[in-house]
């Protein structure tokens, strides 16, 4: 019986063939793993969160003298809760605090500094793109400006959230305006900016309550619990501000924390007994409103 010889060709393509072969399953690997990466970055968006819960506050309540309170070393007091529209003009002597974001020129409110830092690198660290911002904070010349090169689509003078440092029309490269929403990374945004203290200021659907067409790349920063409250409940600022009876403390739980919030306009209001920190902002409509977180979460 003669031994059968192996071409020297017929060999080097078996081995070809292997090579390939686990190249092939390499790159499948490779497939697999980053899939899964790509799940875990958006386990934080996608896990079962439950939804916020608003009632009225049933524990120890305390009177507070408004402006001891103020000085109290547990609480800040910022802007983050100003509603501004055509209804709500911004005062003639209102100063905005703000301030230059990271020495890119743009000049942000201060209360959302590191919210929005946060939320830029979560867009990087996910998508590998940088959120840009188009408009940030806006004098009343550069308004006026606004309104005239784009009439009425523009907010009326003292109407813009962007006087106020409170707002910021993001995009991404080559995807701004309506085109945002039609990306990866604008709908994350949109969907997810609540995460972070955002609303999405000028939802689809809800012209009759904002004023104002919808508007996927402006956001607004208010602060939490209140995003999350308004996102998850379908409410725009307007409708949220409305739905706090003056005077009355309200408990908001989240996944983060047990909260407090009460919208007062007189020298004195009313909060828990005891809290970690708590948060005042004027609401530009006469009142005030207080939010106390009484406990973390973990």
């Amino acid at each position: 019986m003669t031994k059968r010889k192996v071409r020297p060709l017929r060999l080097l393509a078996v081995i070809l063939g292997g090579a390939f072969a686990v190249y092939v399953l390499l790159c499948a690997f490779q497939f697999v793993a980053t899939a899964v990466e790509a799940i875990s970055k958006n386990a934080k968006s996608e896990s079962k969160r439950p939804d916020p819960e608003f009632a009225d506050f049933t524990g120890q309540i305390k009177e507070y003298n408004s402006a001891v309170l103020m000085y109290d070393e547990r609480v800040s007091v910022d802007q983050s809760l100003m509603l501004i529209n055509r209804s709500h003009l911004i005062r003639d002597d209102f100063s905005p605090e703000i301030s230059e974001y990271k020495g890119t020129g743009l000049l942000f409110n201060n209360c959302l500094h590191e919210a929005f830092s946060a939320l830029s690198g979560e867009v990087s660290e996910q998508f590998g793109e940088k959120l840009y911002v188009s408009s940030a904070y806006r004098t009343a010349e550069e308004q006026k400006r606004e309104i005239e090169e784009q009439g009425e689509v523009a907010q009326d003078l003292g109407a813009s959230e962007h006087q106020a440092g409170l707002a910021a029309d993001v995009y991404t490269l080559y995807h701004g305006g309506m085109g945002f929403e039609g990306t990866k990374t604008g709908k994350w945004v949109i969907e997810n900016c609540w995460q972070y203290g955002f609303i999405l200021r000028y939802p689809d659907g809800k012209e009759d309550k904002t004023g104002i067409e919808y508007e996927p790349w402006h956001l607004r920063y208010v602060g939490a619990p209140h995003a999350e409250y308004m996102s998850k409940a379908g409410l725009t600022f307007e409708e949220y501000i409305d739905s706090l009876e003056p005077e009355k403390l309200y408990r908001i739980t989240t996944a983060d924390g047990e909260y407090a919030a009460v919208r007062y306009s007189g020298d004195t209001l009313s909060g828990p007994e005891s809290f970690e920190s708590a948060v005042i902002s004027d609401d530009n409509t006469g009142s005030r409103i207080a939010t106390f977180l009484i406990k973390s979460a973990g």
